[in-house]
């Protein structure tokens, strides 16, 4: 059996069908939500809205035909492709669905000319953390404090060149 994580783009990037496994070997893909009726309502009359939603791509993780999770990228810019979003469901973690959607969107933006992916991981998720560097990103700076919501953001980098 094939496993394929299927991306399905931004307005402008082409996403294609990609291959993939997870640590259990199932299928896993990737499907992007709809723009919300009010995101394209107010994109008509705002152009700084409008290029968010264009720059932008939420999507469903689906695993065994199932929503386990959420990803978010958004395009920074010709060169840099942000991270926004990557969550898996508390259930089904540990199972290598995390590290499959972001090993393909490392390789979609490497294959799409990308020179750098950027993201920020939380201080309260050292798993998150672990699945990021084990790809290859590499801390920048802490972006906010420990005391926040968040434990505390560090902002990441991999730079696709190499």
């Amino acid at each position: 059996m094939t496993n394929e994580l299927y991306h399905h783009g931004v307005k402008g990037m082409k996403w294609g069908v990609r291959k993939t496994r997870t640590k259990t070997g199932r299928n896993i893909s990737v499907r992007q939500q709809k723009t919300p009726l009010l995101a394209k309502g107010l994109s008509r009359v705002s152009p700084k809205i409008r290029d968010t939603v264009n720059r932008s791509m939420n999507a469903d993780i689906v695993y065994n035909n199932k929503k386990v999770g959420d990803l978010q990228i958004y395009r920074t810019s010709k060169d840099e492709l942000n991270g926004v979003w990557l969550g898996v469901n508390e259930k089904q973690r540990g199972q290598g669905i995390a590290d499959a959607v972001l090993k393909e969107t490392i390789n979609y933006a490497k294959e799409n000319g990308y020179k750098y992916m950027t993201l920020e991981v939380p201080g309260n998720s050292p798993d998150a953390r672990h699945i990021y560097e084990k790809n290859g990103f590499i801390a920048v700076k802490q972006i906010s404090s420990s005391d926040d919501v968040w434990g505390g953001l560090t902002s990441m980098r991999k730079d696709l060149r190499t």
